[in-house]
């Protein structure tokens, strides 16, 4: 359980401690809105070194396609997933940032099942099956974020949507929230999945769920497999 909370820590933390390791590279696919974005990630120790993001959405305005190498120059250049989205190119930003990130999942994943507390042992013998997501108890969001997210989600039906931490802001004509979530599965014993949830409130106080973004812990998962 410890090892687990340490890929949600380092994800929380928006930064990448990760020992000296050689390149790495994954590439995954996301489901944005009315588009598949497709993300290549490429880790060079600790630090991001590259990040390329195409779409298959050959319609997409001029402001929507700078938006694919702006977000990816902002997160290689400030070593961090935590970018401010292109104003005018919201949901395109919000799909590279979570495609950058799933990636990311997958590197520390096979990081991590190649260090020695992985390893096999007489006295303790490695269990054979998938990842199995751990839940967790509701995180206290600075008090703007929390009114923001406990509007967005009342009268939501279905799963339940449990926020882990605050990732990322954006001032806009209000204010944009993205937030790590665990989402509460209705199905009797179903597993609980990892989101980021990205929420909207306005000047008047209002607030809404504009996006879900999936993320698979299980390395070569996409949303739009």
């Amino acid at each position: 359980m410890k090892h687990f909370i340490r890929i949600l820590s380092l994800l929380c933390a928006v930064t990448l401690p990760l020992g000296a390791v050689a390149e790495e590279s994954a590439t995954v696919t996301v489901e944005g809105v009315g588009e598949h974005v497709t993300v290549t990630l490429t880790m060079e120790d600790d630090r991001i070194k590259s990040v390329e993001a195409t779409s298959d959405n050959t319609e997409a305005d001029e402001r929507g396609r700078e938006a694919l190498a702006l977000i990816a120059d902002a997160m290689v250049e400030k070593n961090t997933f935590a970018v401010d989205a292109v104003s005018g190119a919201t949901c395109t930003s919000n799909a590279v940032i979570a495609g950058a990130i799933e990636a990311w999942m997958q590197i520390t994943t096979e990081r991590m099942s190649k260090e020695a507390w992985m390893e096999t042992t007489d006295a303790e013998p490695m269990m054979t099956g998938g990842w199995e997501n751990i839940p967790h108890e509701a995180a206290e969001l600075p008090p703007d974020a929390q009114a923001a997210f406990d509007k967005a989600v009342q009268g939501l039906v279905g799963a339940q949507y449990v926020p882990v931490a605050l990732l990322s802001t954006q001032v806009v004509a209000g204010m944009n929230y993205c937030i790590l979530c665990q989402i509460t599965p209705v199905v009797p014993n179903a597993a609980p999945a990892w989101a980021l949830a990205y929420i909207y409130a306005d000047l008047n106080g209002n607030a809404e769920m504009t996006n879900v973004y999936e993320l698979y812990v299980e390395r070569h998962s996409t949303p739009a497999e």
